[in-house]
């Protein structure tokens, strides 16, 4: 299975499939928002060696991977001021945005949402400046304490840790995203185990990730040791196993959960690797309360 059986997969959920391709083509050589993200990484392209030279150091001392990636996300997000990874995607665009989120301007205004691996804090940061959300209705969660600190400076609630470590209450969001790190996760089930608690009945989780999600980052000490849903072998695969696992997850916890749409798209990026551009996937999920709680 490939990509040309993503419609067919959306259908089988009875979920909507979307191709946004916002910042490729055409659309994206005249596109100024991405041309000053371009320019801005250029400026920062001379740390990249000594970033790069950190973080094989990191790996070199790191009895695991959960330390070895919060100590390489601190150096990549590099602090309030400079850091080293930016990027730039699909819902930092307004048009899109709703198209994915199939929410409107108006009503995320009203939103309480959490960045469950908020970096750099792009995400918060838009939604404050683009949809006037206000900041005591952001939060922002990340494993590095530097983007705690970026996204306390920026005005939002920041916290550091795995989300299931911070004891958020059960049903405390409207919107929750799932930004960009799955395959950096040593633990996707409790993660999206505790996504699913927080988000409250009627609410969303927003997951983008890059498909097939292979793990990344482990440190030699935990290779072959960590087990991960997504092993499949292409991105359809890993996309139905995300989505399955997210129906078992809810149903354990006496809630509904249902694929409503699957996007492929794409997401520029700017960190130790360089400038680039790689595959992007957003499954946008509805968690419901079970008709069983309701009976």
């Amino acid at each position: 299975m490939g990509d040309r059986e993503l419609p067919q997969l959306a259908e089988a959920f009875g979920a909507e499939y979307m191709h946004i391709s916002t910042l490729s083509g055409i659309s994206g050589l005249f596109n100024k928002k991405l041309w000053s993200f371009k320019i801005e990484a250029l400026k920062r392209i001379g740390r990249l060696y000594r970033v790069r030279k950190m973080i094989q150091h990191i790996y070199k001392i790191s009895s695991s991977s959960n330390e070895a990636i919060t100590a390489m996300y601190d150096v990549e997000y590099g602090g309030v001021n400079r850091p080293n990874y930016m990027y730039l995607n699909a819902l930092l665009f307004r048009q899109e945005f709703e198209k994915i989120t199939g929410i409107t301007a108006d009503e995320v205004k009203n939103l309480k949402i959490i960045d469950v691996g908020a970096g750099s804090n792009e995400l918060l940061r838009y939604l404050h400046a683009e949809f006037e959300v206000q900041s005591n209705q952001l939060f922002g969660s990340d494993l590095s304490a530097v983007s705690k600190e970026i996204i306390l400076k920026d005005g939002f609630q920041g916290h550091a840790g795995r989300i299931e470590q911070l004891h958020f209450l059960e049903n405390n969001f409207d919107l929750v995203f799932l930004s960009y790190f799955i395959d950096f996760d040593t633990d996707q089930r409790k993660t999206f185990e505790e996504v699913v608690k927080i988000t409250r009945p009627g609410g969303k989780i927003i997951l983008e990730g890059k498909f097939p999600s292979n793990p990344s980052g482990l440190s030699e000490a935990d290779k072959g040791q960590i087990n991960f849903i997504t092993k499949g072998v292409e991105a359809t695969e890993d996309i139905e196993l995300v989505c399955r696992a997210f129906e078992e997850i809810a149903k354990a916890q006496d809630k509904k959960s249902s694929v409503e749409r699957i996007v492929k798209s794409e997401r520029h990026v700017f960190s130790r690797y360089g400038l680039c551009k790689l595959p992007s996937y957003f499954l946008v999920i509805k968690i419901e309360t079970s008709r069983q709680s309701k009976d």
